[in-house]
């Protein structure tokens, strides 16, 4: 399974939570190694700082194993967290030295299932961070705390924590690597062939990241509003665009198609509101854009119509 299909078929059937689905979909953060592999142990989907972190090129670790990339002393720890998360563990980790193109690093090793509808799990997520530097480590640590709640995020920052890591009081430097870190990014495979629909979907990406970045960055009510009313704005002019578009290819599910866009309307109306009256909380506000926008309309109920177009 290629790149493209197997992110398809993780948003297509809900195999991931939305904040480890997005964490899937990042081909780049700030120094964060995430990648996916099968119950076969053989890498599925790895990001470009995955495979800096081990050494390889580009597309060089898919259908690779453990075994393959690293001494035996190392795969027998990740072996035994594997099985963990086959056993049904929520998330491990593994604080692992490497000696990788002859430079050694020391680096904390999550996982975490990938489940399907039915909770068996599909494949093992990992999360790889260096913590050979503790300011480094420090910074990913207090941009992950801004992220309550959220799956493996939350995860890495209680083990970081439990290891002793105290967060970076420095202003700046962790703002940057939460705008990286929480990202959603467009892939080719999304596109359906029709210029003005793909436009505006790549668009609405960049509507929601730039909404993301700046409520992590803790960026000014006001300016964040803006982003919100922009975000909205824009979805709904999307979204008159669409239902034009598929009504007059003669799509059978117009109707109900459209149906959905004003629950979608609605939805992002009422977190607004109440993000104007302080009571929205970013772990809601990231399921609206990662889960309920991206995952299960554009990358789901979209698609049903692109065969029409």
């Amino acid at each position: 399974m290629n790149e493209n299909n197997l992110i398809y078929t993780l948003a297509k059937e809900h195999m991931a939570r939305a904040s480890d689905l997005l964490s899937l979909l990042m081909p780049q953060t700030s120094g964060v190694g995430i990648g996916v592999k099968g119950l076969d142990g053989r890498y599925q989907l790895v990001n470009k700082a995955m495979e800096t972190l081990l050494g390889k090129s580009a597309g060089q670790m898919t259908g690779m194993t453990d075994t393959e990339l690293l001494p035996p002393e190392v795969v027998a720890q990740l072996q035994r967290s594997d099985q963990q998360i086959t056993d049904g563990v929520a998330t491990t980790s593994d604080e692992l030295d490497l000696l990788i193109n002859g430079v050694p690093i020391r680096c904390l090793w999550l996982k975490f299932p990938v489940s399907g509808p039915d909770a068996r799990v599909l494949y093992i997520g990992a999360v790889m961070l260096d913590i050979s530097r503790q300011e480094a480590a420090a910074e990913m640590r207090q941009s992950l705390e801004r992220w309550p709640g959220y799956g493996v995020v939350n995860a890495v920052a209680k083990t970081l924590h439990r290891r002793g890591i105290t967060a970076a009081t420095a202003g700046g430097v962790g703002e940057n690597v939460s705008a990286n870190l929480v990202k959603l990014s467009w892939h080719s495979a999304y596109e359906c062939g029709i210029a003005l629909i793909d436009d505006e979907h790549r668009g609405l990406f960049v509507d929601a990241n730039n909404l993301l970045a700046a409520v992590l960055s803790g960026r000014p009510a006001d300016q964040v509003g803006a982003l919100i009313d922009a975000l909205i704005n824009d979805v709904v002019q999307h979204f008159q665009d669409e239902e034009a578009l598929i009504m007059a290819a003669g799509y059978p599910g117009a109707t109900e198609h459209a149906a959905i866009h004003r629950t979608l309307v609605d939805r992002a109306a009422t977190l607004a509101n109440r993000f104007y009256a302080g009571t929205l909380d970013i772990g809601e506000l990231f399921q609206f854009l990662a889960h309920d926008l991206v995952a299960l309309h554009m990358l789901g109920a979209d698609r049903e119509f692109f065969s029409y177009l």
